[in-house]
């Protein structure tokens, strides 16, 4: 049975108090820079096919991306973010300012196609990887999982949109945005509305989708929790990096009348761009993904069984081991993007 919601908050209000969240054991090497990233081998593999993999105990990359302060994440290292990644050091934060609107530099705006490239895969947890391949909580495990990549293991083409607000700042046109990374994904206007309204809330959107579209759900909500971005370099060209940590909350009919299929999925969305002459940008896509609460419970039972609880009995889950279970990533993927500007009519 789902441990109560107020039992999930007081044990990782204990963890807090306690202050010994364990660090993960060893450091990983520094992996590729985004531009090498861009010229990996390009790696064509279904979600289902990926998934298998996984389970059977397949490895795979995650391809580095770039830097960034952290700004609002109490929780998070502030080491700068390219570090944090290439360390796989990407915790869920846990306390957060509100974030503000994303700006972006001048040099994108404007729209772009873009092909979208699945590039690998990485469990950087403790847990067991056939007891995740089995959780529907895990983003990206299912279709429309993360709204963003409605499917991750497929590659495929779409255009982006950024432009200036009223302020004259450049911002992504993310109605547009997402209306053609699904629309694209799933080969038919499948957007039914999408509601959003950055002057009064920049960190909610909701979509709505044509019916029949996805038996997962009918209606995403996203809520942001978090933002950081920078603007760097990489060699003799500019580099830019943001970070979004999201919530998404998938609504859909439920197996009884008159009550609805609700699921709840954590991760953050890393892009870094770097651009090629004034056309052209090559970007990476980190997708960080982590479990919920009451599966992270289940993970960190009994410590006299392992990492993971049996099955047998109930589970006694140890405090800081399930604080760390719901903070820490579970999954990495990594998709490489090609974005070509469109030009203007």
């Amino acid at each position: 049975a789902a441990m109560p919601p107020r039992a999930v908050l007081w044990l990782l209000a204990s963890a807090l108090a306690a202050t010994r969240v364990e660090g993960r054991g060893g450091a990983a090497s520094r992996g590729p820079s985004p531009h090498e990233a861009t010229q990996n081998a390009r790696c064509e593999a279904s979600r289902r096919r990926v998934l298998r993999s996984m389970v059977l105990g397949g490895g795979g990359v995650l391809m580095s991306s770039a830097p960034s302060r952290n700004h609002g994440n109490a929780y998070a290292s502030q080491l700068p973010l390219r570090e944090r990644l290439d360390k796989k050091n990407l915790p869920k934060g846990v306390f957060n300012l509100v974030p503000g609107t994303q700006i972006y530099p001048e040099w994108m705006e404007g729209t772009w196609r873009v092909k979208s490239v699945f590039s690998g895969y990485e469990f950087p947890s403790r847990i067991p990887k056939n007891q995740l391949a089995r959780d529907p909580t895990v983003p990206g495990f299912q279709k429309f999982s993360v709204a963003a990549v409605p499917d991750i293991g497929y590659d495929y083409d779409y255009s982006l949109r950024f432009g200036p607000d009223a302020s004259g700042k450049i911002t992504a046109d993310l109605k547009y945005n997402f209306e053609s990374i699904i629309d694209s994904y799933t080969k038919q206007p499948a957007v039914s509305s999408i509601s959003y309204d950055p002057s009064r809330n920049p960190n909610r959107l909701t979509i709505a989708l044509e019916p029949g579209v996805s038996s997962n759900c009918q209606r995403i909500e996203l809520f942001t929790n978090s933002r950081e971005s920078e603007l760097t370099a990489e060699g003799e060209s500019p580099l830019f990096i943001t970070s979004e940590t999201l919530r998404q909350v998938n609504l859909g009919p439920g197996a009884e009348i008159g009550r609805s299929k609700e699921l709840v999925l954590d991760y953050q969305l890393v892009y870094t761009y770097i651009p090629i002459g004034k056309d052209t940008i090559q970007a990476t896509l980190s997708t960080v993904g982590y479990i919920q609460p009451n599966e992270a419970m289940l993970y960190s039972g009994d410590p006299m069984r392992g990492y993971g609880n049996s099955g047998e009995g109930p589970v006694r889950p140890d405090v800081t081991r399930m604080f760390t279970a719901v903070t820490d990533p579970v999954v990495l993927y990594s998709h490489t993007l090609t974005m070509t500007r469109v030009p203007s009519e």
